[in-house]
């Protein structure tokens, strides 16, 4: 009865969200299965959750790497910024911008350190592209990951960041 009620609103495709927050399509769809896979706390549809989850993310187009503790202090943040990419480079750290990563794939030193800060008992190294325990761990965890995640054209993409990350290990 409840989810009945919660499909009920109107939902926007992604392309109108995306149009709304001026990110990719891509980028929505990814957000959404982020997020249906929160919601189905809520519903035992993948329909239902999918749903749910796009219309978190017509609020913000980054909403579930904030979830609900956060959602108070974004509303206001969101408020004062012009762009999402403004309120990006507000809101998220090295690791997840630019000057963070290596070009050649993976994190630098500064997004490490980031990425580090924000979650206390991790210990990222960089790449161990000479083999040995560590190399093969991430190329068996990211080779699944590309299957799993990744369009095809960006699996066939030489320039895309998965593809960059697994030659700088020599996966």
């Amino acid at each position: 009865m409840e989810g009945d009620l919660l499909m009920k609103k109107k939902v926007p495709s992604e392309k109108e969200i995306a149009k709304k927050h001026g990110v990719s399509v891509d980028y929505v769809i990814r957000q959404a299965e982020i997020g249906s896979t929160v919601e189905r706390e809520h519903t035992t549809s993948h329909e239902e959750a999918y749903g749910i989850a796009l219309q978190h993310i017509v609020e913000f187009p980054d909403y579930y790497k904030h979830l609900l503790s956060m959602e108070k202090k974004l509303k206001s943040e969101w408020k004062k910024k012009k762009t999402f990419k403004e309120f990006r480079d507000f809101s998220e750290s090295a690791w997840q911008r630019k000057e963070g990563k290596n070009k050649n794939g993976g994190l630098n030193e500064k997004g490490r350190k980031s990425y580090e800060k924000e979650n206390p008992g991790s210990d990222l190294k960089p790449p161990q592209p000479k083999g040995g325990p560590r190399r093969d761990s991430f190329c068996a965890r990211m080779k699944g990951m590309k299957d799993k995640l990744t369009s095809k054209k960006t699996a066939n993409d030489p320039n895309s960041r998965i593809n960059k990350s697994l030659d700088a290990w020599n996966c």
